[in-house]
C-alpha cells in the first residue's frame, strides 16, 4: 500500500516547477508526512542539479530559508560570496 501510494505521488509530482513544489512541502512538513517530504527534495534536487534555484541569489537564499532546503544552503551562499556585487542595503 505504502509503495504505491509513494508511486503515485511520485508521477503526480513529475513535471511539475518550483512554484508548485514548495507549497507541497511545506504542507508534507506541516503534516509530518516525512515520505512526501523526502520525495519533494529528491525532486528538487534532480530539477535543479546545478544547485541554482532562483536567479537572484538573495531570493534563492530568502526561499532556502522559508523552506528549510538544508541542501542547497551552501551553493546559495556561495553564490552570495562570490558575486561580484556588494550587498545593498536592502539585503
Amino acid at each position: 500500500m505504502y509503495r504505491a501510494i509513494y508511486s503515485l505521488c511520485a508521477e503526480v509530482l513529475d513535471g511539475w516547477e518550483l512554484d508548485r513544489l514548495l507549497p507541497v512541502l511545506e504542507l508534507a512538513r506541516t503534516w509530518e508526512i516525512f515520505s512526501i517530504e523526502d520525495l519533494i527534495i529528491d525532486k528538487l534536487e534532480k530539477l535543479f542539479p546545478s544547485g541554482i534555484i532562483h536567479e537572484d541569489c538573495i531570493e534563492e537564499i530568502v526561499l532556502i530559508h522559508k523552506y528549510r532546503l538544508e541542501t542547497f544552503y551552501i551553493r546559495a551562499y556561495t553564490r552570495l560570496v562570490e558575486r561580484d556585487d556588494t550587498l545593498s542595503v536592502e539585503e
